[in-house]
């Protein structure tokens, strides 16, 4: 019989050697190997390994305790000022004095650029 693989995710790892760290001071000898599942459990908030192992196994590994990352909107004012700077073929035509416009315009030259590309050294 194959172990399934459990994924584990702490979302703060400071909280998590707390929590840890409290769990074994409170102990007069060293955990086996089951205890120390339930302590790493407890420690994300779990009631024990059974708890979090039925909880992640068929789950998906986003929605395994993992808040989402925030996405930003995007500031088309901003993306439009940007842009300005650009000519019709996506080449830069000035740099802006702004440094959050820099910082845009920065990403749009990214692509722009090949990898495998050689530049001169200058002169």
């Amino acid at each position: 019989m194959t172990r399934t693989a459990i994924e584990f995710v702490a979302g703060d790892i400071s909280a998590l050697a707390k929590s840890v760290r409290a769990q074994l001071l409170e102990r007069t000898s060293p955990p086996g190997h089951v205890e120390l599942l339930n302590i790493l459990a407890r420690a994300t908030g779990h009631r024990n390994y059974q708890h979090f192992r039925a909880r992640a196994v068929g789950t998906a590994a986003d929605d395994r305790g993992t808040p989402a990352p925030q996405i930003d909107a995007v500031d088309l004012k901003r993306v439009q000022r940007a842009a300005r700077h650009f000519d019709e073929y996506g080449r830069l035509l000035r740099w802006p004095a702004r440094h959050s416009l820099q910082q845009l315009c920065l990403w749009g030259c990214g692509p722009a650029s090949r990898r495998d590309a050689v530049w001169p050294r200058r002169k």
